[in-house]
């Protein structure tokens, strides 16, 4: 998905909070607040870091202060096919070079200043033991991309 640019006035960041956590309660359970997996990085590669298991609510007001947030779109990919937030379950082709390990997530980065939303789909990477950090990347996501388009477009006026 290419990087979106939308004035705040033109972006309904409420709606699309709601619509996201919805998804994360499901995916989640019950014992953390769904917003405990919306992470934060200081930037596009950065660490994840989690937000308090209780939860937190004003997100926007976490965008003012700097920090980029990474919305999940899909769950880990645990079992296939793999549960995204618009209801559907999508199953990675086998000969595609789309990497997606057990504990990684597909989603939207988040990122506000002077007065707009910059929006890119980007992959949440879990780590491994060994292996690479956890991170947070801008990336394509392959069969993800057009249906996380179509997600996004359903938040933005005009």
């Amino acid at each position: 998905m290419k990087q979106k640019k939308v004035a705040v006035k033109d972006f309904d960041f409420k709606g699309f909070t709601k619509a996201l956590l919805g998804f994360l309660g499901k995916e989640l359970g019950e014992e953390v607040h769904p917003s405990y997996g919306i992470v934060t990085v200081a930037e596009p590669g950065g660490v994840p870091e989690y937000g308090p298991e209780t939860g937190r609510a004003n997100f926007q007001e976490e965008l003012e202060a700097g920090k980029l947030l990474f919305f999940p779109f899909s769950s880990s990919n645990v079992d296939e096919p793999i549960p995204c937030a618009d209801g559907k379950k999508r199953k990675l082709a086998e000969d595609s070079d789309f990497m997606m390990g057990e504990v990684d997530c597909v989603g939207f980065l988040v990122q506000l200043k002077a007065g707009a939303f910059y929006i890119n789909s980007a992959m949440q990477a879990g780590g491994a033991c060994p292996g690479p950090v956890p991170s947070v990347d801008i990336m394509d996501c392959d069969l993800f991309d057009a249906p996380m388009e179509k997600f996004i477009g359903k938040f933005i006026r005009g």
